[in-house]
């Protein structure tokens, strides 16, 4: 018998080492904005203090490395350098290496989606790092699951898309690239719906875990998207309840991210 997706879940929360303690991480959330008003109401930053010295393990140092690698603008071709194609497979050898990333293949193995954890490489290579187009009427591969999900796009000259990482936000908030105009909702695990401002272009309703490690967020998504493609999907992580929407995009990840109480009736796209 396999376990149940509360109990892999529950394990993934527990075996997350690479978490920041609650003394590592402050968070300011200042003023409550509606999801359809947007107006920036905080004149802070939303992180006040992150302990980077809890950075500088290799699935953080690695993720970063990969924040850089994409052109955010719709329709432009993405293209792998070899020095990225090496980011890429360093950040995958960070992860793979982690307690977090052994529960989730035990659990894929019980469950026949891998074999072992040279399937697991392969799987998370295609729905994470391989490119494909973003939108179904194009044939131009501008998008990939990291790129959505962790390092956020632009869907247009006035809106982001994606951009679902709690590390990004809180990289590019430091370096003056993003503004935090208030928080729509916020969650117990963790968990914060933000609007903000990046790059001239608003997210209104930006879903994201903070202080977990990149392997957490990458093993919850993927455990989700396999398991339950282009639905919600019920976790338990810190002893609660949280659902995880995925989309399933041409065999990749379209879009993966937390719903937040209070807004899921909202929410209808990522």
């Amino acid at each position: 018998n396999c376990l149940s997706l509360a109990q892999v879940s529950k394990e993934l929360w527990n075996n997350d080492v690479n978490r920041l303690a609650a003394g590592d991480i402050t968070l300011n959330y200042q003023g409550h904005v509606p999801a359809t008003k947007q107006v920036d109401i905080s004149s802070q930053k939303l992180f006040t203090s992150v302990n980077e010295n809890k950075l500088s393990g290799p699935t953080y140092q690695t993720f970063m490395s990969l924040l850089d690698n994409y052109i955010p603008d719709k329709g432009v071709r993405e293209s792998l350098t070899t020095g990225e194609r090496n980011e890429n497979t360093a950040f995958l050898n960070a992860i793979l290496n982690t307690k977090v990333m052994t529960v989730l293949l035990s659990y894929l193995q019980c469950r026949g989606f891998v074999n072992n954890q040279a399937d697991l490489r392969s799987v998370l290579t295609k729905l994470w790092l391989d490119f494909y187009p973003r939108s179904e009427t194009s044939t131009v591969n501008d998008t990939s699951g990291f790129e959505h999900v962790m390092v956020g796009e632009y869907k247009s000259s006035t809106e982001v898309n994606g951009f679902h990482s709690w590390l990004s936000f809180y990289q590019k908030e430091k370096a003056g690239q993003l503004n935090y105009y208030g928080y729509v909702s916020k969650g117990e695990t963790r968990l914060i719906a933000a609007m903000f401002r990046w790059n001239k272009r608003i997210k209104p309703l930006g879903s994201f875990f903070f202080g977990v490690s990149p392997e957490f967020d990458i093993a919850i998504y993927t455990l989700c998207y396999l398991t339950n493609p282009n639905k919600r999907c019920s976790v338990v992580l810190d002893g609660h309840k949280v659902n995880i929407q995925t989309l399933n995009s041409s065999g990749h990840i379209g879009t993966a991210y937390p719903e937040v109480p209070q807004i899921q009736r909202l929410r209808t796209r990522a």
